[in-house]
């Protein structure tokens, strides 16, 4: 039997988010929903870059999830915070930047988180996301 024991002490709270989405469900929200369901979701830079830039609606379903996990690691889901409260921005070098803004911000601080680290991945239609903060 092998037993691994980690033996460095934390001395701070690691908060965690995952989701997973898939491209279809948001595609089906888009067609069905249109403008109201962008509107409500994004933040206008995130539709300006998924407009300008002809982005398929994978990049849409990537933020999707990534607020829905960024919401899971503040610790309350999406209940509380609004959508828009969490934006999430790509350059052209594909490094991201997330900002939070009044409720998201807020819940943020008071957890004491100091930044958010993230990562995504696709599979086929399906896309993960994870958030970790300190």
């Amino acid at each position: 039997m092998i037993n691994f024991t980690n033996e460095i002490e934390y001395k701070n709270k690691i908060y965690l988010g995952i989701d997973t989405e898939t491209v279809s469900r948001i595609q089906k929200l888009n067609n069905d929903l249109g403008e109201h369901f962008l509107r409500y979701i994004y933040t206008n830079k995130e539709l300006e870059i998924y407009k300008e830039n002809k982005t398929s609606i994978g990049y849409l379903a990537c933020i999707f999830s990534m607020k829905e996990s960024i919401s899971k690691l503040l610790g309350t889901g999406i209940v509380g915070i609004k959508w828009t409260h969490i934006s999430i921005e790509y350059d052209k070098n594909k490094s991201e930047t997330i900002n939070l803004y009044q409720s998201g911000l807020n819940r943020f601080k008071d957890i004491g988180g100091k930044k958010i680290y993230s990562s995504f991945s696709f599979f086929g239609e399906e896309v993960i996301t994870i958030a970790i903060s300190e």
